[in-house]
């Protein structure tokens, strides 16, 4: 079977992974410095392109953003990698601390952040919150050991490899939300058939 999106969620996974794409091919033909004024550049466009087409720059495409211009500015500016290569820990482990408050709170910020395009149990997102809060840990160890133990090169297709492998991990996670869906609120892939009827996270 195949999953249909609308235009507007290619069009978002478009803007959001091409500054990765143009990143990475920019480190294999010029200087890591080189290849992140292209990868700051290329997310300035790619954010531009989302605000023009959706009218708004959703969250997290925001605050990620907003992290490559400040890193990244401070990486050009003093020639020093770390800031940018540790930008990326910060952005995982900030994400999983989130995720894991909001747990602890008995609350789930997924709900919150995918509750109108996912109608899942209180269970499914029990499940998919732990899910994410173990793989954002493991994605900013990771990272970190490829700062201290690699080249900045190195990195950069550490980076575009561990992006896809996120993505894929994420793909997954359609077969819980099939599993978990709310029948009278979704379609057999767990996405919402009813936007109005979203749930809050006080429920």
């Amino acid at each position: 079977m195949v999953l249909i999106m609308s235009r507007g969620a290619y069009a978002q996974i478009l803007t959001e992974f091409l500054p990765i794409l143009i990143f990475f091919v920019a480190g294999q033909l010029y200087s890591f410095f080189t290849a992140a004024i292209v990868l700051i550049a290329s997310t300035l466009v790619s954010l531009t392109i989302s605000l023009l087409y959706f009218r708004k720059i959703p969250i997290m495409p925001l605050f990620s953003g907003s992290m490559v211009f400040l890193f990244g500015g401070l990486t050009v500016y003093f020639q020093q990698p770390d800031f940018l290569i540790f930008s990326s820990s910060l952005y995982f482990f900030a994400l999983a601390m989130v995720i894991g408050v909001f747990f602890a709170r008995k609350k789930h910020l997924l709900e919150h952040m995918f509750g109108i395009t996912f109608a899942m149990t209180k269970a499914g997102w029990n499940i998919l919150s732990r899910r994410w809060l173990l793989a954002l840990l493991l994605a900013g160890i990771g990272n970190e050991i490829v700062r201290f133990a690699f080249t900045p090169e190195f990195w950069i297709q550490y980076r575009f490899f561990s992006i896809l492998l996120l993505a894929g991990f994420a793909v997954y996670q359609f077969r819980l939300s099939r599993q978990y869906r709310i029948p009278a609120e979704s379609n057999s892939w767990g996405l919402r058939t009813d936007p109005l009827s979203t749930p809050t996270l006080e429920r």
